[in-house]
């Protein structure tokens, strides 16, 4: 399943302190058996209630915060970043609130 060349995870900042990440599923899972069982589960899930299809998407044409399409699982998050700079180890908190609207 794993392609040695492609990156497990990239994110870029867009607006504010807004961040939009995505994972490769394909490099994710070990097997083809987990990124099956992964796809089954994510079409459960959309299916479970209405309003998952209008939040998560099953395409890009979908989603609003997060979505998958073919090997990529898309998401945005917010990121806080302490500006002072001292003694003290960096931290970086990468937050996200789940939408049901």
């Amino acid at each position: 399943m794993k392609n040695k060349h492609q990156k497990l995870f990239s994110w870029y900042k867009a607006k504010g302190c807004t961040l939009n990440l995505k994972i490769n599923l394909d490099r994710l899972f070990e097997t083809k058996e987990e990124r099956e069982r992964f796809d089954t589960k994510w079409k459960d899930f959309i299916a479970s209630n209405p309003d998952n299809k209008k939040v998560y998407g099953s395409s890009l044409s979908y989603a609003r915060t997060s979505k998958k399409n073919g090997n990529i699982l898309s998401y945005k998050s917010e990121q806080l970043i302490p500006k002072k700079i001292d003694k003290h180890p960096p931290l970086l908190l990468v937050l996200r609130k789940p939408t049901t609207h």
